[in-house]
This record gives C-alpha cells, structure tokens and sequence, in this order.
C-alpha cells in the first residue's frame, strides 16, 4: 500500500492505519517508524513553505446513521506525504498567484498571521478521481454516484486540524464529521477500496482575481488500498491540540 509518484510541486508517499477513532496528529506514531527519515534535521520551512505537507485523511468505515449521533468511530487514516519540489520552489520564488495563496494557507494552518484559520480552511479543494471505476463490479446506485463524483473538485466542509512542525505542516481531513450522503458512500464502496486505483489531489480554491488559476498542490496514485489486511492498528491515548 505504499507508491509514490512524482507531481507538479510535491513529491508524494503514503502509510495507511486503522483505529477505533478518528486520530488527530500522526506525528508520534511516524516518528516511532522512522524519525530521521521523516524529518531531517538541515531542512525547515521555508519563505512560509514547510519542506513537507502531511495530509491525514480519516475515513470512517461504519455505516452512519440518518438520524446523525455517531461522528467517530472505526475507520482507516490514509496519510500522504508531500515533499517541496524545485518546480514548488520556483512558483514561490517568482511569486506565482497559486503559490502566494499557498503561503497564505501555510501561514494562517500554522498561526503565524492574522489569518482566520476556519475561514481559509475552508477552502481546501480534494479531488478524487476512480481511475478503473468502469471495471469495479458497483451496483447500480453506486455506480451512479461514483459517475457524478469522480474526477470532479469538491470543498471539504468537513472539521480539518492543523499542526506545525519543526520541516512539516500536518492537515486532519475528518471525514467522520461529513454529512450523511457522503459517509454513506464511504461505507457503500469499502469494499471495493481494494480494486480501485485512486488518483487523489489537493489544492486551495481560488477566490479573487489575483489568486487564478488555481493549481494542485500534491497529486498522488493509490491503488489496493486492503485496509483489512494493510492498514496497521493505532490506538495512540493521548491529548493533542492544533497550533
């Protein structure tokens, strides 16, 4: 469940946990796997730019109730890691509009500007695109709802966290929190994560003039994701809170 593909300005990696509950802040549990992989020591942020992205993003796994009431419990934490590439770095240097909203993102995630953190945030874009969906055996109402949502960009109103680190800016994507018609299709295509080869991006919805064209930040291919057999079982009892 490991692959990594080279994109525009990040290069990507991912790991792959299960829990009982939606974890916040994955730092201790890489950093138990391989800390000086994972954060060298000579590289840090950079003109407002961390070196790494960390995107957790916890999918639930349990069929959600209409009535609402459950907003955690057992689900898989697909991590992706991004690393700033020399394309990344020329867009920052020349000042490029998707790049300066980028900083501007980075700054507001990690608390060091004035920015509203709730209201940037909420601009984060995921797409995800089910490369083979023509060959996964759906039924018909599955298939209908992978046809209208595959491939096509979508803001996440569910709760994000954000937590800096010494080269790394970590995102939470709480897809415990999203509504019912979307954790329902979690729970409806769960079995068929394994067959699927996922492309997946990211990038920060573009607003205002001067912010065009909005570009990916990170883009990365997933393909047999076997939570039941892959995804390794975290239970990390501790209390954390965003910067």
């Amino acid at each position: 469940h490991h692959h990594q593909r080279q994109q525009q300005n990040y290069h990507t990696g991912a790991d792959e946990g299960s829990s009982a509950a939606a974890v916040d802040d994955t730092r201790e549990g890489r950093g138990r796997r391989n800390s000086r992989k994972r954060r060298p020591l000579n590289e840090g942020w950079w003109m407002g730019i961390p070196q790494y992205i960390v995107i957790n993003f916890q999918l639930p796994l349990y069929e959600p109730s209409l009535w609402g009431g459950n907003s955690d419990g057992y689900g898989i934490s697909i991590i992706l890691y991004f690393k700033l590439t020399e394309r990344g770095r020329t867009a920052i240097r020349e000042g490029e509009n998707a790049a300066k909203l980028f900083q501007s993102f980075c700054k507001a995630a990690a608390g060091t500007n004035g920015a509203d953190w709730n209201t940037i945030g909420k601009r984060w874009k995921n797409i995800i695109h089910i490369a083979n969906q023509d060959d996964l055996k759906l039924s018909f109402v599955m298939k209908e709802i992978v046809r209208k949502f595959s491939g096509k960009p979508f803001l996440t109103r569910s709760r994000k966290e954000a937590y800096r680190g010494s080269n790394y800016l970590e995102i939470d994507i709480n897809q415990h929190t999203s509504n019912y018609v979307k954790k329902k299709a979690v729970f409806g295509l769960k079995e068929s994560l394994v067959d699927m080869v996922l492309d997946v991006g990211f990038l920060i919805e573009s607003q205002e003039d001067d912010e065009m064209p909005e570009n990916l930040i990170g883009t990365i291919r997933l393909q047999g994701i076997d939570f039941q057999n892959d995804a390794r079982d975290v239970e990390w009892n501790r209390i954390v809170a965003p910067i």
